[in-house]
């Protein structure tokens, strides 16, 4: 009976010096990105039996990097050296061994940057350049771009190219890990022709894209000292009107100039532009001495004339005859009544349809509510 239990404590003894590894485990063993440099525990390793069950003196695994000099392992601690991909291999000599992966993907900072000006027009593109450092090193990685105001402008969250909407602004930015930048860009109306209306004598003066300047100066636009008359600019882009911010300057203090509001101050002349963007139209304005300008009557406004008007470089003023018009400025009082204003240039539409159809209309109410603003038409004057 004792010889049994000898044997039998014998094979017990036996069977448990002769466990041996079965696997190695990562717990957890989910695959770790590192991005923040300060690291992030490791994973703890554990040595399981044959039977799947962790040995109680499991052997020390061998520890490395494969690749190495991404990451270091240090008191538990999983320490990022640069930016890249490795893996942690833990292995048994002569026996089992498992492999875990590792990313690691730090972003100190962005930087973002445009051409200038950071703009672009409407259904145009810029394209802001992102930059990133990571642990100290240029950094190659996938932006994620996002627009503040999409119906201004819109990104391509891939590549970061910002597409004009609409006219205004909008915040772009571009985020990597937990890094992000933002920059403004401008969206600018795409105004390819800008037109120039003059009250009187009427004519339109235009530019387009691409056409150079006409070789003969328009006809002068006529005013008296003290008296304001209206420049009024049209921005059109692909054939439809555009709200864009026109700038104006006059060449001379015999004017002053704003938002189109031209006001005479001395005898002379000045030229008047009208500027968008790199596209202008130039004007000359004349200034008369209203002592020596004959002020009209009600016969004079009532007589009917024709003008004959370009879109670029306006003909002489000539009367039905076909004989030039002597310059004459206008110093009205006060409104006059709708025909009277309307008998004095009702021609230009006849006139101008010839020239340039598509601004006849335009010209003419121009004209026609300058001078219902302008010119008194009363009798006996």
């Amino acid at each position: 009976m004792s010889r049994l239990v000898v044997v039998v404590v014998g094979f017990v003894t036996l069977a448990c010096g002769c466990a041996k590894p079965g696997a190695v485990v990562f717990e957890p063993a989910s695959p770790v990105k590192l991005e923040d440099a300060k690291g992030a525990p490791a994973p703890k390793i554990v040595v399981h039996d044959e039977d799947g069950k962790p040995m109680e003196q499991e052997p020390a695994p061998k520890v490395t990097f494969v690749p190495d000099g991404v990451v270091k392992l240090e008191a538990g601690t999983l320490t990022p050296l640069r930016n890249g991909k490795t893996s942690l291999l833990a292995s048994i000599e002569d026996g089992p061994s498992a492999k875990l992966a590792i990313e690691v993907f730090v972003v100190d900072s962005i930087s973002l940057t445009c051409p200038e000006p950071c703009t672009a027009k409407v259904g145009g593109t810029v394209k802001p350049i992102a930059a990133a450092t990571g642990l100290g090193l240029p950094l190659v990685g996938a932006f994620e771009w996002t627009s503040s105001t999409t119906a201004v402008a819109e990104v391509d969250a891939a590549t970061g190219v910002v597409t004009g909407k609409a006219a205004g602004a909008t915040m772009v930015t571009a985020k990597m890990g937990g890094k992000s930048a933002t920059i403004e860009v401008t969206v600018a109306p795409n105004v390819d022709e800008l037109r120039l209306y003059c009250p009187w004598p009427p004519f339109v003066a235009v530019r387009k894209v691409g056409q150079p300047p006409p070789t003969e100066p328009p006809v002068s636009c006529e005013t008296i000292v003290g008296e304001t008359i209206g420049l009024r600019a049209e921005t059109i882009g692909a054939g439809k009107p555009q709200t864009a911010e026109v700038q104006w300057t006059a060449s001379s203090g015999a004017v002053t100039v704003g938002k189109g509001e031209v006001t005479a101050r001395t005898v002379g002349g000045a030229a008047v532009e009208a500027k968008v963007g790199e596209l202008a139209v130039e004007v000359p304005v004349s200034v008369y001495d209203a002592k020596r300008k004959k002020r009209p009557g009600a016969v004079e406004c009532a007589e009917p004339a024709t003008f004959s008007s370009a879109a670029s470089v306006p003909l002489p003023l000539k009367d039905d005859t076909g004989a030039p018009v002597p310059p004459r400025a206008f110093l009205c009082a006060n409104a006059a009544a709708a025909s009277c204003v309307k008998s004095g240039v009702a021609d230009i539409v006849k006139a101008t349809s010839l020239l340039a159809p598509d601004l006849g209309v335009s010209l003419l109410e121009h004209a026609l509510a300058e001078r219902g603003r302008r010119c008194c038409c009363r009798t006996g004057q």
